[in-house]
């Protein structure tokens, strides 16, 4: 069983990350070679390679109305946003497995049948795997700083406390503004993420900032990323929303189509 870690201290070093810059804002040529060095560095020796899919066990533990433990495997593919998720029941010992192909959301319930989530009353299902969906790409830049840095603009570097760095910017996430603050150990791994959400528009509810404390930094197939990840929502520093313990991850060859595909057997 996951127990809640005590408040984090450097989540408290990390201020709260800026309004968006303007879109004219001009990136200080040091931080741009800073953050270089901080994606460089997350993969070990060789070429950068981009991640464009994975398999991960994970542990997730979420706090909602009822508190929540589930061990999940992932498989995610970026291109159309395809995955397919594993949920075993500890208890039964049963397995449950629901997907999105790129065109349809499905599941395959324990007895290995197939059923097409399309219907008004498995709304909740299709919910859940957009969520999860989410989830790979937040799990996805984390494992990829260099996504991040190839699309922020208006880069600042600052110091913070105990001589770690943070970096400032902009970022356009699913067309709007985003800003975020990326905090920095002496050794350039990275120790935090705020993201801060554009002023919503009229009429639509504002988005929560994210902040995302980030711990035992380990390496995956030579890409060193953090095995512990607990995701804050706007001034709360104690309770995170969730935590999630990667124990395994490849991401060298991301899944297939053919993979991901309803009628593809596990």
């Amino acid at each position: 069983m996951l127990m809640p870690l005590p408040l984090p201290l450097l989540l408290l070093l990390l201020p709260a990350a800026q309004e968006p810059a303007s879109p004219a804002a001009a990136s200080d040529p040091q931080a741009e070679a800073l953050f270089q060095r901080v994606a460089a560095a997350q993969l070990a020796g060789g070429e950068p390679t981009a991640v464009e899919g994975f398999r991960v066990q994970l542990t997730l533990l979420e706090r909602a109305e009822t508190r929540r433990e589930i061990d999940l495997l992932l498989l995610y593919r970026q291109e159309g946003g395809h995955i397919r998720m594993s949920v075993t029941d500890s208890q039964r010992g049963a397995r449950v497995e629901k997907g999105f192909d790129g065109q349809r959301y499905w599941l395959r319930d324990e007895n290995q049948v197939l059923q097409d989530l399309g219907a008004r009353e498995f709304a909740r299902d299709r919910a859940a795997l957009d969520d999860a969906r989410k989830l790979c790409e937040e799990l996805l830049l984390l494992m990829d700083l260099r996504r991040l840095r190839e699309h922020a603009r208006g880069l600042s570097l600052e110091d913070a406390a105990e001589d770690r760095r943070i970096l400032r910017g902009r970022w356009d996430r699913n067309g709007a503004a985003w800003g975020f603050a990326l905090q920095l150990a002496p050794d350039l791994t990275a120790e935090a993420l705020e993201l801060t959400p554009p002023p919503p528009k009229e009429g639509e509810a504002a988005l929560p900032r994210q902040r995302y404390q980030l711990s035992a930094p380990t390496q995956f197939e030579d890409r060193r990323m953090p095995q512990v990840i607990e995701e804050f929502h706007d001034d709360e520093r104690e309770y995170f929303v969730r935590r999630i313990e990667v124990h395994k991850l490849q991401w060298r060859r991301p899944p297939s189509p053919a993979e991901l595909a309803a009628e593809s057997p596990r």
